[in-house]
């Protein structure tokens, strides 16, 4: 996040940092730090506070390339999941995607395309027959919505353009999976 012109704290007493690389042409932030998290604060996502603290030559980097941010209810339990979200809210507009899966049983390790986590929470919590099936459907929506984002950004490919356009994600996964764009 921090390449891609997010700043953050190293301590509690120290000033905010970027470290800005401006070669990247997209970024995919999987389960991120949101505000008051690893140094991370709600002026961390705005492209004021990472021209305040760029470089001339780096400004033009500050949160300005396409972003996909991939989360969920359960990343980290309720609310760490909500303020992970975060990261995607309180960034500037312009090709930002965010895929945010509304059911809990979607844990942290989820976004590493491990399933053990969901599955050891629907076992826990005895959700029903749909699992663990369903944890791996969860790793589907994840790849999808990576490949369709990088294929559109680093292949300008309008097929996937308009993929994450159109909403279908959030539509094949019955709502599960809501899709934002901005």
């Amino acid at each position: 996040m921090m390449v891609a012109g997010a700043a953050r704290r190293f301590r509690a007493t120290a000033e905010d940092h970027v470290a800005i690389d401006t070669r990247p042409v997209a970024f995919m932030s999987c389960s991120p730090q949101g505000p008051d998290d690893s140094g991370f604060t709600t002026a961390s996502f705005t492209r004021k506070r990472c021209e305040e603290l760029a470089t001339p030559e780096d400004r033009a980097g500050c949160l300005t390339r396409p972003h996909l941010v991939l989360t969920s209810r359960g990343d980290g339990g309720d609310t760490a999941g909500e303020n992970r979200r975060l990261s995607f809210d309180l960034a500037p507009a312009g090709d930002r995607y965010l895929g945010y899966i509304t059911e809990l049983a979607s844990q942290h390790t989820t976004f590493d395309l491990a399933t053990e986590g969901c599955e050891g929470y629907a076992k826990d919590n005895k959700l029903g027959p749909e699992f663990p099936a369903r944890c791996h459907t969860y790793r589907v929506w994840i790849r999808s919505a990576a490949l369709a984002f990088f294929d559109a950004t680093l292949r300008d490919d309008a097929k996937a353009k308009a993929y994450l356009a159109s909403g279908n994600m959030s539509v094949l996964s019955g709502g599960a999976l809501e899709w934002t764009l901005k």
